[in-house]
Order: structure tokens, then sequence, then C-alpha cells
């Protein structure tokens, strides 16, 4: 019986794996049948041989569900990374500097574009955008937060953009363009 469960964990293929687990079974029923002594509970026999044709079938397949889901949730996520590194590259190229903002709106990544503009040297991970923002600015920049957020976006129209003021050293005003 443990090799039936290693033969099914080994080859993770549920279809590949039914037709030598039915002949696994019938060829354990056709030893017991014919064995020495005989089977005294022929029908104890065939549903054990049954049950654990069962349990290896489910095991197999639950293995290869979980193994198939795995890959399959780490191509979607090594698609996603290489989207959003394409993304942000470009971004780079177009404008000043870019800032990935988690859903709390703090810095995500290390941002030296940033970090420039600003003419810091600190580091900027995981600090409230909004902290950055010029007092003036910021009940404007929470309504464009919000009504971008709660609009959809339409695939050919252009993101909504709002000029802000960031602090830079000294308290120094500096506008920016933002998009979301």
């Amino acid at each position: 019986t443990a090799c039936r469960f290693i033969i099914a964990a080994v080859t993770i293929d549920t279809r590949l794996s039914l037709p030598w687990q039915l002949l696994l079974s019938v060829g354990q029923l056709w030893a017991d049948f014919n064995g020495p002594g005989g089977v005294r509970h022929p029908a104890f026999s065939i549903f054990l041989q049954g049950v654990v044709l069962g349990l290896t079938l489910l095991g197999s397949h639950t293995l290869e569900t979980c193994v198939r889901s795995n890959i399959r949730a780490q191509f979607h996520c090594s698609d996603a990374e290489s989207l959003m590194f394409s993304f942000r590259r470009m971004l780079r190229g177009i404008c000043d500097g870019e800032v990935l903002l988690d859903s709390n709106l703090r810095i995500h990544s290390v941002s030296d574009c940033l970090k420039h503009l600003l003419m810091t040297s600190t580091n900027l991970h995981g600090k409230s955008f909004q902290q950055l923002l010029h007092p003036a600015d910021l009940q404007k920049f929470r309504q464009f937060m919000e009504t971008s957020a709660a609009s959809t976006a339409q695939n050919d129209s252009m993101p909504p953009c709002l000029r802000v003021s960031l602090l830079g050293a000294a308290n120094t005003r500096i506008p920016v363009d933002l998009y979301h």
C-alpha cells in the first residue's frame, strides 16, 4: 500500500496514475484469491482494495491540484512583478520620479528619485506619503485619492492627475504632478 502512495506522489498526474493503480488493485485481488490459503472474506478484500484505490487516487488528485495551483500562482506572481517592473521602468523614462505606495499610502519601495527631489538622504520606506505633502495640499490630496479610487478606470482614458507641493529640505515647496 505504501508503494502505491509513493507511485501516486511521484507521478503527480492522476490520469497517468489511475490505470496503474487499477492494475495494482486487480493484481492484489488476483494474488489474494489465488493464494495457497484462499480468501476467507472476499467481500472485505474487495472493499479494502476499493478503499486503498480511492484513497490513493484522492491523495494523487489532491497533490496534483496543490502543485498545479502553486505553479499557477508563481507564474501569476512573476507576471505581475514583471509587469510592475516594466511599468516603473517606463515611468522613470518619462517622469522625474515614481513612487509605489501601499494600500495605506505608505511608501512601499525605496525611491532614490523621491529622495533626490526632496533633497534628503533619509530612508523613506514605510513613511506615510501624506507626511511629505505641504499642509495646504493635504485635503486636496485626500479628496483626489477618494475620487480616483471610487471611480472605475477606463482603458482609453488618461489617469487622473493632481498638482501638489511636497515639502523638501528646509521646508521648501516642490511642485509635483501626481497620477493615480
